[in-house]
C-alpha cells in the first residue's frame, strides 16, 4: 500500500469539511484527532477510526444515538478515543449517545464518564 505523503489532518479534514450541515465548532472538534489516527471511514451507522497498519476504534450506532458496540484496540485505550467516537456519534445524530443492553463494566464507566465531560 503506498504511504500518502500529505499530512495527516490534510488527508482528513477535507472529506470531513464536504459535510456542509456541520458548524465551525464541529468542524474544529474533528480535528483534534490524535495524530497516530490516519484515516476516519464513515459509513451509515459506523464510524472508524484508522491507523496507518490496523484499526484503532469504532463505533456502531442507531440513528436515534443508541450505541450498540464501542472497541478501541488495547493500544490505544486510556486516550480519550472512545470519547472522540461518542462525540462523532453525537455530531453525526445530532442527539446524546445513549448504551444499547448488554453493557459491559468497561462501557458503562465509558458512558458515566463521557457524561460528565460534556
Amino acid at each position: 500500500m503506498p504511504i500518502n505523503p500529505k499530512p495527516v489532518r490534510e488527508r482528513i479534514l477535507p472529506n470531513i469539511n464536504k459535510a456542509t450541515h456541520m458548524s465551525a465548532a464541529a468542524l474544529a472538534t474533528r480535528a483534534t484527532l490524535p495524530s497516530f489516527v490516519t484515516e476516519v471511514s464513515r459509513i451509515p451507522g459506523v464510524i472508524t477510526f484508522k491507523t496507518r497498519d490496523s484499526t484503532a476504534g469504532f463505533v456502531r450506532y442507531q440513528a436515534d444515538g443508541g450505541v450498540e458496540y464501542i472497541f478501541v484496540r488495547g493500544l490505544y485505550r486510556r486516550q480519550g478515543l472512545a470519547t472522540l467516537l461518542l462525540n462523532e456519534v453525537r455530531l453525526e445524530t445530532g442527539r446524546e449517545p445513549v448504551a444499547l443492553p448488554p453493557i459491559s463494566p468497561l462501557g458503562s464507566r465509558l458512558f458515566k464518564v463521557a457524561a460528565t465531560t460534556t
